[in-house]
């Protein structure tokens, strides 16, 4: 209504129109509610939900890159990956999938709300951590067609393009496939969701992973479910490393 009102008046007339519905229909923090009456045009958070939106501190495990307890030294590993070393050579999130992320996703994931992207992605592009941009490729986690379909866009390509550039010609989209329409990782238990993922995946051009570094990009690492098996895929099929990078990874003890 507000798009019509403005294409039938003058430069002048508009932003009178403009500045009225911004008083009278104030914008709103994407995740409380808020009204964004002090903010800027390029974020959809207030400041309490931005200061919310919190990085993993340091130490972290060396390879998956689990918060690690305070007083740890650097590089070492968690438990998990000296008993069961993943098929990635690294992996980093770039924030704690709290109450607060979790909105921001679902609204971008789910409720196609994709502005609040501009937001977190200003947040992200400046934490990506050294040596993941430098990869050979970089490969989204797919969608299977149907869901790719349904929703219309896969929130892993959006995220690898906000992290590295809308036209980074690393960017692979087709190289990984995803044969199986299977429940999402969400609704199972960690028993389930390794038994959900595999034989999931498939490389559709191996000849381009020949010793290549590759860059995995997710939204959120739950149990690492996901990257282990597309990681797997990948080295199967002939990359030497895989680097794995996802927005958000959830806490200890909420998987």
């Amino acid at each position: 209504m507000l798009q019509r009102i403005l294409y039938g008046v003058n430069r002048r007339g508009r932003a009178l129109v403009t500045g009225a519905a911004e008083v009278l229909l104030p914008r709103r923090c994407i995740v409380c509610g808020r009204p964004l009456l002090e903010r800027g045009e390029t974020t959809e958070l207030c400041d309490s939900c931005l200061e919310r939106v919190l990085p993993l501190r340091e130490p972290l495990c060396r390879i998956c890159g689990r918060e690690m307890p305070q007083g740890t030294g650097t590089g070492n590993l968690c438990g998990n990956c000296l008993q069961t070393p993943p098929s990635f050579t690294r992996c980093r999130s770039l924030f704690i999938y709290n109450e607060t992320l979790r909105g921001i996703i679902l609204k971008f994931k789910f409720q196609r709300r994709l502005e609040v992207l501009k937001t977190v992605l200003s947040l992200a592009r400046e934490r990506v951590p050294e040596g993941f941009a430098e990869c050979d490729l970089i490969v989204p986690v797919p969608l299977h067609k149907k869901r790719l379909q349904k929703r219309g866009y896969n929130q892993s390509l959006l995220l690898a393009q906000g992290f590295f550039g809308h036209k980074n010609g690393k960017i692979v989209v087709k190289l990984l496939e995803r044969t199986k329409n299977t429940p999402p990782q969400s609704t199972l238990d960690r028993r389930k969701r390794a038994e959900n993922l595999q034989n999931m995946f498939c490389v559709c051009q191996p000849q381009l992973l020949v010793n290549k570094r590759v860059c995995l990009v997710d939204d959120i690492y739950t149990t690492g479910a996901t990257l282990e098996e597309c990681s797997k895929t990948l080295v199967k099929s002939g990359a030497c490393d895989v680097f794995a990078l996802t927005l958000g990874r959830t806490p200890l003890g909420k998987r």
